[in-house]
């Protein structure tokens, strides 16, 4: 895990305009992006790939480096993921 947090990385990566309208661009309510960042491990697998895109990383950077949706993310769910990524550069 960084000693970096998400909203760091998320402040890193966006301008002051976009943070403010984060939740309105990632789909979520303010409440739910303060989950997202107070417990990051409870964001579900839609979250973490709509903040990837977003901030134009991999999902997998958010999920192992930040924790990033941990307790909701399945092994069928890694299984697709690594199933999309290895269809792309095939």
């Amino acid at each position: 895990m960084q000693t970096e947090t998400l909203d760091q990385l998320i402040k890193s990566k966006l301008s002051a305009a976009h943070y403010e309208k984060l939740p309105e661009l990632l789909g979520i309510t303010q409440h739910k992006l303060t989950r997202i960042l107070n417990r990051p491990k409870e964001a579900t697998l839609d979250e973490v790939l709509n903040l990837a895109s977003l901030l134009s990383i991999k999902v997998a950077n958010l999920i192992h480096e930040y924790g990033m949706g941990r307790d909701n993310i399945s092994l069928s769910d890694c299984d697709m993921l690594i199933d999309k990524v290895a269809w792309i550069k095939a």
